[in-house]
């Protein structure tokens, strides 16, 4: 197995842990660019923790979560992350996330950090990695285009060498 697969697989197992989920929003490379297979996430931190504390104040509420999450940002009526907000992960795998939430999940703009160094940074729906994005790896790979639940579907991927790849819908 490569090193590119294996990472995405601990990545999935990483985020299934901390989300209480079955699998994460990372696409499994395949050798050829067009047959990603992807596992779709919901990042939703409400139904899955518990909150020990709370602050409000003016520019919004600071949460901190049983497993260590802290949230900083704005919150809707039911006390959930929604509006811009950051969440910092108490987690070696994934730093943060900060950008636009919607009930809980990111919606919108938003940049998404691995503690390796990959990022992406572009448009969420409901959790997934979903719209016009680009996803930077720790190894110089670079997707960028229109994903689909965490899948480019349609854009570029240009390698560490310089060379690019086309993918189409």
């Amino acid at each position: 197995m490569d090193k590119t697969k294996l990472k995405m697989i601990l990545t999935l197992f990483i985020c299934s842990a901390l989300f209480n989920i079955t699998a994460c929003n990372m696409p499994l490379l395949d050798p050829k660019p067009t047959s990603f297979k992807v596992f779709e996430t919901k990042i939703s931190m409400t139904p899955l923790t518990i909150k020990v504390d709370q602050i409000r104040n003016s520019q919004g509420s600071t949460i901190k979560y049983e497993e260590g999450h802290v949230y900083y940002g704005k919150v809707n009526n039911d006390e959930q992350p929604h509006g811009n907000g950051k969440i910092e992960f108490a987690d070696d795998e994934i730093i943060s996330y900060e950008g636009n939430w919607s009930k809980s999940m990111p919606h919108g703009k938003g940049m998404l950090i691995w503690a390796n160094g990959d990022i992406y940074e572009g448009n969420f729906k409901s959790g997934a990695m979903t719209g016009d994005g680009i996803m930077k790896f720790n190894d110089g790979t670079q997707h960028s285009g229109e994903f689909s639940k965490g899948v480019l579907v349609s854009g570029t991927i240009t390698n560490p060498d310089g060379t690019t790849q086309t993918v189409e819908k």
